[in-house]
């Protein structure tokens, strides 16, 4: 038992002597950097004072970048267009389309997961598809997978803009994702259909009204059949189902007059962007004179380091 006090003991006095050994060297470091200070602080200064008037110069006067959010609702399954659109383009093919050089810097697109358009997208098919991934991984997973980003209506693209942009660079870019070749005729399409869509729901929901409405001033004893889109309801209809369909109707209705405003092109702005200022970690002022006096300490570690290595070649070659 002695024996292993002894070991213990000789263990805590190690780790002592190491911390005050450590203690010792940073206090010797320490005192290194005061005596460099010390010895040439008048050209650290006048450095520290060019970083600072730097700093100054690029915040007041130098080339400023600037984000924003787009929120997009993709349009006639343009989802995948969109994305490698955004993916592969570059400043060049940009200043192509008339953009200003370092108008627009960067660019990323992400899907804004909802379930509910999931479900809508597979309500009637691969529904176990959906079960079996929401039982292996979990939920933000499975809403996230690229599998599915169309299967969603709204979509962010982050925009990182450079000092040559305006707002209305905002409105060049939603342009230029609108005028794809291949999707002009499908543009024009689906503005015709929603708008039949809206008639066709519309005459729908007015036919019920008028069986609902049939339907309560019957008179006992009457068996007339009612008619709603071809299907015959006969007396002993439930008001109930009618009022079902009616709101199941209601809710087609709603989103063919949603498409039939925004559903015109491949891509429909939904938010106001907002241009933010992007600000750097720290400010330029600070910035600028630190990484001066930092690199000022490498470099004259850096020649420390030469010398003595100059000392040991001389010594091997003496």
């Amino acid at each position: 038992m002695e024996k292993r006090l002894d070991n213990d003991e000789a263990d805590l006095n190690m780790l002592f002597n190491s911390i005050r050994k450590g203690r010792d060297n940073f206090s010797a470091f320490l005192y290194d950097l005061f005596l460099i200070i010390k010895k040439r602080w008048v050209v650290l200064s006048l450095l520290i004072i060019a970083g600072i008037a730097c700093g100054f110069y690029m915040e007041h006067y130098g080339n400023k970048q600037y984000t924003t959010s787009l929120v997009i609702q993709t349009n006639q399954k343009s989802t995948e267009i969109i994305y490698d659109y955004i993916e592969n383009i570059n400043s060049y093919s940009l200043e192509s389309k008339g953009f200003a050089p370092n108008e627009i810097l960067d660019l990323e697109i992400v899907a804004v997961p909802n379930f509910k358009d999931l479900l809508d997208s597979y309500e009637s098919q691969n529904i176990n598809l959906i079960e079996f991934l929401l039982e292996n991984a979990s939920a933000d997973d499975v809403l996230r997978a690229e599998f599915f980003r169309d299967s969603y209506r709204f979509h962010k693209i982050e925009v990182e803009l450079g000092n040559t942009s305006g707002e209305e660079s905002i409105d060049k870019f939603i342009a230029l994702l609108n005028d794809v070749d291949n999707y002009k005729e499908i543009n024009a399409f689906y503005g015709e259909f929603n708008t039949r869509k809206v008639v066709e729901f519309e005459k729908m929901l007015t036919q019920i009204d008028g069986t609902i409405e049939q339907y309560n001033s019957k008179s006992p004893g009457d068996d007339t059949n009612l008619a709603v889109t071809g299907v015959n309801y006969r007396e002993n209809i439930f008001v109930t189902s009618l009022v079902e369909y009616k709101t199941y109707v209601m809710r087609f209705l709603e989103n063919a007059k949603y498409d039939a405003v925004t559903a015109e092109n491949n891509v429909y702005l939904v938010n106001e962007p907002i241009i933010k200022h992007k600000k750097p970690f720290l400010p330029l002022m600070i910035a600028y004179p630190l990484a001066v006096f930092i690199f000022f300490f490498l470099g004259v570690y850096f020649l420390r380091f030469l010398h003595k290595g100059k000392e040991v070649y001389e010594s091997k070659q003496a």
